[in-house]
C-alpha cells in the first residue's frame, strides 16, 4: 500500500508540473483533435490557443465513472469557455459530445476533414511564423496573463483531490 501511495504521489506530482507548464506555455499552441478525445485528451485543450477538429471527432471526460475528479483546471476553464450546464454535463455526468457541437459554441475553431487535418494545421502554424514572434508573445500575455496565478491554485487544488480520489 505504501508503494502505491508513493507511486500515485509521484505520477500526481508529475501531472501537476504538466499542466502548470501548458498554463505558463508562452509560445502559440494549436491543438488538432483526429478521433477520440478522452480525459486529459478534452481537458488540455482549453490551454491551447487554437483547436482544430475533424467533424467525427468526440469529446468525453468520464472521470465520475471512475470516482475521480476534475483535472486540468477543467472545473475552473470548462464553465468559462463552454457555459457551466454543459461543462457540468462533460464533467459531471460523462456526456459525450461531438466537434460540430463544441464548434459551435466556440471551444473548437474549426473543423477540417480528416484527410486535410495535419496539411491545414501544420498550413496555419507556417502562415504564423511570418508575424513577428514577439509580438505573438507579448500577445498571449496580454490574453492569458490575468488567470495565470489563479489557474496554478485551481491546478493545485484539483490534483490535491484528485490524489485523494486515487488513493480511496
Amino acid at each position: 500500500m505504501e508503494e502505491l501511495k508513493r507511486t500515485a504521489e509521484a505520477n500526481n506530482n508529475l501531472f501537476k508540473k504538466l499542466v502548470d507548464l501548458l498554463i505558463d506555455f508562452p509560445k502559440l499552441l494549436i491543438a488538432a483533435v483526429n478521433g477520440k478525445a478522452f480525459g486529459f485528451g478534452v481537458t488540455f485543450l482549453p490551454h491551447c490557443d487554437v483547436v482544430y477538429s475533424i467533424p467525427e471527432a468526440t469529446f468525453q471526460t468520464p472521470f465520475m465513472q471512475w470516482a475521480f475528479c476534475a483535472e486540468g483546471c477543467s472545473s475552473y476553464l470548462f464553465p468559462k469557455y463552454l457555459g457551466q450546464s454543459i461543462a457540468s454535463e462533460l464533467l459531471l455526468m460523462n456526456k459525450t459530445y461531438t466537434a460540430p457541437e463544441l464548434v459551435k459554441i466556440g471551444f473548437i475553431s474549426r473543423l477540417i476533414p480528416e484527410d486535410q487535418l495535419i496539411q491545414e494545421t501544420l498550413k496555419e502554424a507556417t502562415r504564423v511564423t511570418k508575424f513577428s514572434f514577439e509580438a505573438i508573445i507579448k500577445s498571449k500575455e496580454l490574453i492569458r496573463k490575468d488567470e495565470r496565478e489563479y489557474l496554478h491554485k485551481i491546478n493545485k487544488r484539483e490534483n490535491d483531490l484528485l490524489l485523494l480520489r486515487i488513493l480511496s
